[in-house]
């Protein structure tokens, strides 16, 4: 009952803190911006009162101000060539899979998530704009991480994820703001706010998400001449993780059931390879990794653990809880190494252009591949504008060192990327 009191008043608190993000900006399409994130982080996946319903409404509206605007000024970016490329390999892999309601479902889900990153994008004219966007969502990982403990508080026994309605995606959006908060806050405001946003990612459970926060550390720790400052923060970070780990108060404590859902994802990610493997060019189609899992599951051998036995041949639909793996099962072999390939070569922009001076973008940017290896986070536009953005950083860069005009929203970037400290 305390769970669903906090899922429906977060909402109110959470638009609170955008009405205050839309004082201190004067674009127009900035506070759109704000509005998705408040509603991604509030009413995304909360079927409390019609939040989810609302929140599709949002994407609809987000959608249609993009398109308005691509037609009305007839450019758009050229990271769309990675949607436009991922769009090839999905329409060539359903002209030989049945339309069913997974795929019209997942293929709408992904038109959305690409539309809504492009709104994100067209409003995003300066780092200014971005540092604020970014700052803001730093905000709305203090207020989550705060109501989380007081969810813990309710709660002890269950695992924290106050509006969202799967605890991994509370921690990645807590480890996100994590990094930020290391980075822009200052002062005992930074320390505590980092703190409460470490013990709520501990307390949701979610191993991927404690990624984050030790990310941005080794980051800091790399880029930073005062290693004594740092090295103080990040072992006090470190105690504190250990001690919750160890406490005996959260999911890390239960290795039965962690052995029991690695083995179950090394099940999947075998039906992943045998879908590929009998349709190596074109996948069983987007979206259809549900559908066909009844297929190959009956086939899953039986694997003994600590726990018992773990079983998934009565298991009817299941998801592959990796976004590689689905691009593999779902698109082939084809796509699944272009995947790998866009993301190594994401991996290098940002090696080469020092982080575009953003020291927090490496550590999210790492932290969002090891998150989609364990599970599925590309039906959002978050991952989406998180996972371009060094693309459209570097779009921007290159344009300015070269001298091109740019004809699209008058962007203007003040970064200067420097080497690595000495």
């Amino acid at each position: 009952m305390e769970d669903q009191f906090i899922k429906l008043l977060t909402p109110v608190l959470i638009f609170g803190a955008w009405i205050f993000f839309t004082m201190e900006t004067k674009s127009v399409l900035l506070m759109g911006t704000g509005l998705f994130f408040a509603s991604y982080a509030s009413i995304s996946s909360n079927y409390t009162f019609v939040y989810r319903e609302i929140y599709q409404l949002l994407q609809i509206l987000l959608t249609v101000v993009f398109i308005i605007r691509a037609l009305h000024k007839r450019i758009i970016s050229r990271i769309n060539l990675i949607f436009v490329v991922l769009l090839g390999f999905i329409g060539v892999s359903l002209i030989f899979a049945p339309l069913d309601n997974n795929v019209k479902s997942q293929l709408m889900n992904y038109l959305v998530a690409a539309s809504v990153a492009n709104y994100i994008f067209i409003s995003i004219r300066s780092t200014k704009d971005l540092e604020n966007v970014l700052f803001f969502v730093a905000r709305l990982a203090v207020i989550l991480a705060s109501l989380g403990l007081l969810e813990f508080l309710y709660n002890p026994e269950s695992r924290v994820e106050v509006t969202f309605s799967n605890p991994n995606y509370y921690g990645f959006f807590l480890g996100i703001g994590f990094c930020v908060v290391f980075i822009k806050w200052n002062g005992w405001p930074r320390n505590i706010a980092l703190v409460i946003i470490v013990f709520a990612i501990i307390m949701s459970g979610s191993r991927s998400a404690v990624a984050f926060p030790v990310l941005q550390s080794i980051w800091v720790l790399y880029r930073k001449l005062n290693f004594r400052k740092v090295i103080t923060m990040v072992t006090s970070l470190m105690l504190i993780i250990t001690f919750i780990i160890y406490s005996g108060l959260t999911r890390f404590n239960y290795t039965n059931l962690s052995d029991s859902s690695n083995m179950e994802r090394i099940i999947y990610a075998k039906i992943a390879l045998r879908m590929a493997n009998n349709h190596q060019l074109t996948g069983v189609g987007w979206g259809r990794y549900i559908s066909e899992f009844s297929n190959y599951s009956s086939l899953a051998e039986q694997v003994i653990t600590t726990s018992g036995v773990v079983d998934v041949s009565e298991q009817e639909s299941r998801v592959t809880h990796n976004d590689y793996l689905r691009i593999l099962a779902e698109l082939g072999w084809i796509a699944f190494f272009m995947a790998i390939i866009i993301s190594v070569y994401g991996i290098r922009l940002i090696i080469i252009n020092y982080g575009f001076g953003l020291e927090y973008l490496p550590p999210i940017w790492i932290g969002l591949l090891l998150f989609s290896f364990t599970h599925n986070n590309m039906n959002n536009a978050l991952f989406w504008f998180l996972f371009l953005l060094p693309f459209f950083l570097n779009e921007i860069t290159v344009r300015r060192q070269m001298g091109w005009q740019y004809k699209g929203p008058e962007l203007r970037y003040s970064f200067a990327p420097s080497g690595p400290s000495e």
